[in-house]
């Protein structure tokens, strides 16, 4: 922990100065906690408490198509990032950039991170994939809030 190893212990050496902050916050130190605080930001009351006018986030720009959505597709309470093309269905997730959802594949509550590739007909429900990873045609993964799945990097289900 930053504030007790570090800054709490060095308390006389220091100057320190506090700032009241009364936004939205949460700490991620767990898997578990990561995706919780990933489902948090399909709430739009967190959405509207993260991201005000006021305390702006800045991201490095990532020039991408908009999003592709096919004639089959069928999307609900997610947030779909640039670059990704779906045609399957996807409920309650988070898919970063450049991420394929193909046809009669089914996704749920799930986090996809960037350049990942869901095959047809696969069924996702409470996973974590991470980047460059590729779930093939048919395969199903199913893990629950407490316990989602996850896929390292780069890997080929």
């Amino acid at each position: 922990d930053l504030f007790t190893d570090s800054i709490f212990q060095l308390k006389n050496n220091l100057r320190i100065f506090t700032y009241e902050y009364d936004g939205y916050l949460s700490k991620i130190d767990s898997i578990k906690s990561y995706y919780e605080k990933s489902m948090e930001l399909l709430c739009e009351d967190c959405m509207k408490r993260l991201f005000t006018g006021t305390w702006p986030v800045y991201t490095k720009a990532k020039d991408e198509p908009p999003a592709k959505y096919g004639s089959l597709a069928k999307v609900g309470n997610s947030l779909i990032s640039s670059g990704c093309s779906i045609d399957g269905t996807v409920n309650s997730s988070v898919l970063f950039r450049r991420v394929g959802i193909s046809a009669g594949a089914i996704i749920n509550n799930c986090v996809v991170m960037q350049n990942s590739k869901i095959g047809e007909n696969a069924v996702l429900e409470h996973v974590i994939l991470d980047k460059n990873t590729v779930i093939s045609n048919g395969k199903i993964l199913k893990g629950t809030m407490d316990n989602p799945i996850i896929v390292e990097k780069n890997q080929i289900i």
